[in-house]
């Protein structure tokens, strides 16, 4: 069956700069964004497979026990994220003949130049909220994974 998987993760866009007053101190200043994906798999019992005997090679390879037969991106994180940045690289470059397409999209709106955003409108009243609330509300914090089964 094909298969059209969706996924988003809260992404801070800034940098680290001295803090005023404070020398030596540091602080974060930018904003927070959503990173989404998304990818057209074309069969997904192949895809399955792959990914399914992929992980159990790499989690030898790279000392990670575990019974699973695959683990989320905050487990892997558990064993250190330059262990886990080079886990998904391999395990992405393994796979990815059982992927036909990825889109990835972002949202660039600060809150200091964009304080609210209009939502609404095509056929009813628009209306302006806050654009804190605008990028947490496109995530999906709340559906930790979506997925999607169509009939493409």
């Amino acid at each position: 069956m094909r298969v059209a998987a969706f996924d988003s993760k809260p992404f801070n866009r800034g940098t680290i700069a001295e803090a005023r007053g404070a020398p030596g101190a540091e602080k974060y200043t930018g904003h927070s964004t959503q990173l989404g994906i998304g990818a057209i798999i074309p069969d997904e019992a192949a895809f399955t497979r792959a990914f399914v005997e992929e992980f159990g090679r790499l989690k030898d390879e790279f000392d990670i026990d575990t019974a699973l037969p695959f683990l989320p991106t905050n487990g892997l994180l558990k064993h250190g994220r330059r262990k886990a940045t080079a886990f998904a690289d391999r395990l992405v470059s393994s796979i990815q003949d059982t992927i036909e397409g990825v889109h990835c999209a972002f949202v660039h709106l600060p809150p200091a130049t964009h304080p609210t955003v209009s939502v609404g409108g095509v056929e009813g009243h628009a209306r302006d909220i806050r654009t804190r609330l605008f990028i947490d509300r496109i995530g999906s914090d709340d559906v930790k994974f979506m997925e999607l089964k169509i009939g493409i």
